[in-house]
């Protein structure tokens, strides 16, 4: 009964988006029609609209582009036309055939202002959690991140893994950043375990919402590696997990007066 009445919650969400979006954003029913791009939703490009036109930010991060380039483009040249404060996106993509199909996507009066880099992808360990990312992030002062890619299943590990550009680039930019996380449930799970209360997922919408997270959120601790030849490394890392992925070694919790 209850999977019942979300799922007729979320169709009424949809219906409702879907009135909005096509009324306001030009065009974006022949951009679904004909784009390569997969799995985005009315609620996703309704949302993503809003929550740029409310937030306004200034230097957005896409990782994983498709119909909500077009979107974004269209919200942040309204923001500029509205505050005339100057704005750009970058947008990642590893695969070239949406990375040659975005291109045809990209909002026209926001063209000039969307970086689009077609780039290889890395598998990296954060804590316990596998996680994958794009290699070639620039290194700007981003205040926004939408999260819809790359895939997130390891073949080394063979397991599902967690976006982790969010982590990336709060170690480089110096402002606080919000965002939307499009599904991707692992993703939304290891940054609640991280920035807690500030990563906020809506069940009808099936969206997480990023709200002001940078990298005062990310507590560390003290910890040693003692290596089998009882060398010792010291390093911090985040107090409540460490990589147990790395085999032949012990990690302990530094002891400090």
């Amino acid at each position: 009964m209850k999977i019942k009445l979300i799922n007729f919650i979320k169709k009424i969400i949809e219906k409702n988006c879907k009135n909005k979006a096509i009324a306001k954003i030009p065009k974006i029913d022949k951009v679904i029609k004909e784009s390569k791009s997969t799995g985005i939703s009315y609620t996703d490009i309704w949302s993503l609209y809003s929550s740029i036109r409310s937030l306004k930010p200034k230097c957005l991060l896409e990782c994983g582009p498709g119909v909500s380039t077009y979107v974004i483009g269209f919200a942040m040249h309204e923001n500029y036309i509205e505050t005339k404060l100057e704005t750009e996106m970058t947008s990642l993509e590893d695969k070239e055939i949406y990375y040659n199909d975005v291109k045809q996507y990209t909002y026209p009066d926001f063209k000039n202002k969307t970086h689009l880099i077609l780039t290889d992808v890395l598998e990296k360990v954060y804590g316990c959690f596998i996680g994958m990312g794009y290699k070639n992030i620039p290194r700007k002062n981003y205040d926004y991140v939408f999260i819809d890619g790359p895939d997130n299943f390891s073949e080394k590990y063979k397991s599902k893994t967690f976006n982790f550009d969010l982590l990336e680039i709060i170690n480089f930019s110096n402002q606080n950043i919000n965002g939307l996380i499009d599904e991707r449930v692992s993703t939304s799970y290891v940054y609640s375990q991280i920035f807690k209360n500030k990563i906020k997922y809506s069940l009808f919408k099936n969206l997480t919402y990023i709200n002001n997270v940078n990298k005062d959120d990310l507590e560390t601790t003290d910890y040693k590696i003692l290596k089998e030849n009882n060398s010792e490394l010291n390093f911090k890392a985040p107090s409540y997990k460490y990589n147990f992925l790395n085999k032949n070694i012990t990690i302990k919790k530094s002891n400090k007066n």
